[in-house]
């Protein structure tokens, strides 16, 4: 029975295009931010003045940027920042989720005390960041 339930929840899963596709974008972010030191063609702070605003190029794929670094090495390395960003804020919105179910399932009257809870964990992790 259990078998019968994991194969259809993954038929479900892979017969959707969208979930499919967003999986793959995830993928290929989370590589190209491992990665992101031997891919990337220069390094995202080296500045030449002598090449800045350059269109797209066998030199520099994406152009580069009015001090004239290379953008998609800036991109590749800001990869990074952006995916722990943002999972940094799923876990906070997790346990804030959670802390609020389990407040409401045992003790409804002390909704907002999980409240000023989940308050100072957002405060806790912006002053930790």
């Amino acid at each position: 029975m259990l078998n019968r339930i994991k194969s259809d929840f993954w038929y479900e899963l892979l017969s959707s295009p969208v979930t499919v596709i967003s999986a793959l974008t995830i993928i290929v972010l989370v590589l190209a931010c491992a990665f992101a030191p031997w891919i990337a063609p220069q390094s995202p702070f080296a500045q030449d003045l002598a090449d800045r605003l350059q269109p797209p190029s066998a030199e520099h794929w994406l152009g580069t940027d009015a001090l004239g670094r290379d953008i998609l090495s800036r991109l590749l390395h800001g990869t990074r920042l952006t995916l722990l960003i943002g999972l940094v804020v799923a876990l906070m919105v997790a346990s804030f989720a959670y802390n609020l179910w389990i407040t409401d399932r045992n003790q409804p009257w002390a909704y907002f005390d999980s409240l000023a809870r989940g308050w100072e964990y957002m405060l806790g992790a912006a002053l930790a960041l």
